[in-house]
C-alpha cells in the first residue's frame, strides 16, 4: 500500500483531524518540512498533495506512539523502509492492542487468522516464520479499526 494511502486510512480509522495530524507532525519533528498537514491526506491528483516517503511515514507512526502512549526510554532506531508489517506493528503499539484485540479486529473484517499467523506478521523479515502483511490484510484491519473507534 502506498504511504499516503496508508496514512489517509489511518487518519480516517483513528480518527485524526487536521489538528491531531499537525500535533503528530510536530512530535515527529517534521513541522518545518510539512507546514500543511492536510496535503499528506490528499489524492496524488489533487492540488497541494504532499508525497509521503518511507522515512516520513515511519516518523509519523513513531510520533503517533508517543502521542498515544508517551515517550519511552531507549526506543529502537526507526526503520528506514516502511511496509505493511511495520505499519501494523506500530499501530499495535500506539493503540496498545493485544493478540486477542488484533485477532478480533481481523475477524470483524472477515480475515480469519490463527494466533501463530498473527505472530508471523510481527516477526523480523529474515525470520523463517515471517509472513508479509498484504495490502488487503492491512486495509481490512484499518477498516475494522475505524468501525471500532466510531462505535
Amino acid at each position: 500500500m502506498h504511504n499516503n494511502e496508508a496514512l489517509r486510512r489511518i487518519a480516517a480509522a483513528l480518527p485524526l483531524d487536521e489538528q491531531d495530524l499537525a500535533r503528530v507532525i510536530d512530535l515527529a519533528g517534521l513541522s518545518q518540512r510539512l507546514p500543511e498537514p492536510a496535503g499528506l491526506l490528499l489524492d496524488p491528483d489533487d492540488e497541494g498533495h504532499i508525497p509521503c516517503d518511507d522515512a516520513t511515514l515511519v516518523a509519523l507512526l513513531d510520533a503517533l506512539i508517543v502521542l498515544r502512549r508517551g515517550a519511552s526510554k531507549g526506543a529502537p532506531p526507526p526503520a528506514a523502509k516502511a511496509n505493511n508489517n511495520l505499519v501494523l506493528k506500530k499501530l499495535r503499539i500506539a493503540l496498545d492492542l493485544r493478540d486477542q484485540d488484533m485477532l478480533a479486529l481481523f475477524e470483524v473484517a472477515g480475515v480469519h487468522l490463527r494466533r501463530s499467523q498473527l505472530g508471523a506478521l510481527f516477526r523480523a523479515e529474515g525470520n523463517k516464520h515471517f509472513t508479509a502483511c498484504t495490502d488487503g490484510q492491512l486495509l481490512c484491519f484499518l477498516t475494522a479499526l475505524g468501525r471500532r473507534q466510531s462505535a
